[in-house]
């Protein structure tokens, strides 16, 4: 049965402490997995990049690895009737998957699930993680934070992560610490880009640097004709400019 959140399930114990690996941890055991032997590391690849359990993962068979479109089919657990879920992988992991295939529809990793188990524990230990998160459903949990948090839809997650209800999904938006403070920094970066264009100062007319007898002569009209009517200071200036120097030009001088 389809776990609910009328179960009083939370993403924290009762001590506060979170049930789900954060970015810096996933990243600290990607990189352990890149130490470890291609099935271990294929394993917790699959684990990280689609959050399915670790019995979902053990059931996959090369003939559910869709090469054309980077997917992997996988059958979703905990369900009254049999549904199964497309979810994409990436490109490094679908190359490892190939390497990994024994026969089309034998297992990826023939082995027993208490042995998948401690090979993923082994892997948290040697990247330091440590805690209620330090779990295969930790990784699963950590996926749809990580999902969350990179603006993927709630329906999507929903789907690739086999929920039954949306209701089961909206447990992550419950998410905190780092995760929930990239929402609150996107937030702030949009609400600095208003300031800063109400902050700004107004912007002078270009023709304020301009030559005024120059820019009397930007707002004439070519083949002589009549100067636009211009209601810049500036180009008023340059009219009465104008003025005068042809008046001194004829032997007259303006009044003082």
């Amino acid at each position: 049965m389809e776990f609910t959140p009328h179960q009083n399930w939370q993403i924290f114990d009762g001590a506060g402490r979170r049930k789900y690996l954060n970015a810096a941890e996933r990243a600290r055991l990607l990189a352990a997995a890149l130490r470890a032997n291609p099935a271990v590391r294929s394993l917790c690849m699959v684990l990280v990049h689609t959050g399915c359990r670790i019995s979902e993962a053990l059931a996959l068979t090369p003939d559910q690895h869709d090469l054309q479109t980077g997917t992997l089919t996988i059958k979703t657990l905990k369900r009254r009737r049999t549904v199964f879920r497309v979810v994409p992988i990436p490109r490094e992991l679908s190359d490892l998957l190939i390497c990994q295939a024994h026969a089309p529809s034998a297992p990826f990793w023939p082995i027993h699930r208490v042995t998948a188990w401690r090979q993923i524990k082994r892997l948290l230990e040697e990247s330091d993680i440590r805690g209620p998160m330090a779990c295969c459903r930790g990784l699963r949990h950590g996926f749809g934070i990580h999902a969350l948090a990179s603006n993927v839809s709630m329906n999507l997650i929903q789907r690739w992560m086999g929920h039954a209800t949306p209701r089961t999904t909206a447990i992550y938006l419950d998410a905190v610490g780092a995760e929930e403070r990239g929402f609150a920094e996107r937030m702030w970066r949009s609400e600095g880009k208003v300031a800063s264009v109400m902050c700004l100062p107004a912007q002078r007319p270009v023709h304020h640097l301009a030559c005024p007898t120059a820019e009397w002569l930007r707002y004439t009209r070519p083949q002589g004709a009549r100067a636009r009517p211009c209601g810049c200071i500036h180009a008023m200036r340059a009219r009465v400019l104008a003025a005068t120097v042809s008046t001194v030009h004829r032997g007259h001088h303006p009044p003082p």
